[in-house]
């Protein structure tokens, strides 16, 4: 029964809520860890990255969403001179 419920979320058919707590739970072990036995840069460095991936992808996804509205403007704009025939030369 385990298997064929990986099976399923493979498939994009399920979702495999089991397997994802257990990843959940080894994070939260090994960020546990980090906090009592890590040292130094590296400590500081894991912890950071921790909190800030959810912030990093945020920003990541609304640089690419402003340049493709930016391409999408330019376009319009590109095309509405064709239209009305404007030319800058």
């Amino acid at each position: 029964p385990a298997e064929d419920q990986s099976v399923a979320a493979q498939d994009f058919a399920t979702i495999d809520w089991t397997g994802d707590h257990e990843l959940s739970q080894q994070r939260t072990e090994r960020l546990e860890t980090i906090r009592q036995k890590g040292r130094g840069s590296r400590k500081y460095f894991m912890l950071t990255w921790d909190v800030s991936q959810g912030w990093i992808a945020v920003a990541f996804i609304g640089v690419i969403t402003g340049c493709i509205a930016w391409c999408i403007d330019m376009t319009v704009k590109w095309v509405t001179d064709l239209k009305t025939g404007y030319c800058k030369r």
